[in-house]
């Protein structure tokens, strides 16, 4: 397989879960809009939790709590174009003031059930992996490689 780029990207989420509900971060792409777990890349030198730290503050102006990595997955483009491995990190915020950073990529967040997570689009495609974890169904702490166009 020939990759155009050959550096894989590390991204860290964190899954705040309230009330039975999970909370996404809604993101803008040109007029298509979609769901992710807020985080994102990690530093050169900088840990996964350090990094995790550092864009939930970005993102909702949360101070958390790192706990453990519950899951994680690959997302490769058959293209080649990317190569993203996932890491999804449970956390719990110090207080329960949230509100959206400025990134203008950033529209809201909500907070979801299991039942209403399948009708979001979320990037990665890590929905089912996501109910499961509300339902608390075990699942393998590595999912594999998921993509969708």
């Amino acid at each position: 397989m020939f990759f155009k780029n050959r550096k894989i990207r590390v991204r860290v989420a964190g899954i705040i879960i309230r009330d039975g509900k999970m909370l996404l971060i809604a993101h803008k792409k040109g007029k298509s809009e979609y769901w992710l777990v807020p985080g994102g890349g990690i530093d050169y030198g900088e840990s996964a939790r350090d990094a995790l730290v550092r864009e939930m503050k970005e993102e909702l102006s949360a101070d958390v709590i790192v706990n453990d990595l519950i899951f994680s997955c690959d997302s490769i483009d058959p293209s080649g174009a990317r190569h993203v491995l996932n890491l999804f990190f449970i956390c719990e915020p110090r207080d329960s003031v949230l509100s959206i950073g400025d990134d203008p990529r950033l529209s809201r967040f909500d907070f979801f059930s299991a039942d209403e997570l399948g009708n979001l689009k979320i990037h990665p495609p890590c929905g089912g992996q996501l109910i499961r974890l509300l339902k608390g169904i075990p699942q393998p702490v590595y999912q594999g490689a998921v993509w969708e166009e």
